[in-house]
């Protein structure tokens, strides 16, 4: 953190109490999740930690080509999610909150398409 100039800007925490997420005050722009593969175990760090992300945090999930890992993401960027895709490295991704307030354009075969950003929203809630 040192080297890299962000010793000041940087807490880097390392926890699994449950006690953290309940008593932190600041918004976090970056979580890294690196817990167990099973789907409670993830979702419950998404959820104890989803409202101390500030506007333009990014989240990185760790073993995201898992079971688990990767049904939790594929909740948090579907329908009504409120992440979208960054980029995969390795068997990691990074999702980042989405800004887009969305303007739902649906067409004939009840598939809407965001007028600002162009995301889709699939009939039945599968993206």
């Amino acid at each position: 953190l040192e080297r890299a100039g962000v010793q000041g800007i940087v807490n880097s925490s390392y926890t699994d109490s449950e006690e953290s997420p309940r008593r932190w005050k600041e918004k976090v722009g970056l979580l890294c999740i690196n817990t167990s593969r099973e789907y409670e175990d993830v979702k419950k760090v998404f959820l104890d930690w989803e409202r101390h992300l500030s506007p333009n945090a990014r989240v990185v999930v760790h073993g995201s080509d898992q079971p688990g890992p990767s049904q939790v993401i594929k909740e948090y960027l579907g329908n009504l999610g409120d992440f979208t895709f960054e980029q995969r490295v390795g068997t990691s991704m990074v999702i980042r909150v989405d800004k887009c307030v969305h303007y739902w354009v649906i067409d004939s075969n009840e598939i809407g398409t965001c007028k600002h950003c162009g995301r889709k929203r699939m009939k039945g809630g599968d993206n």
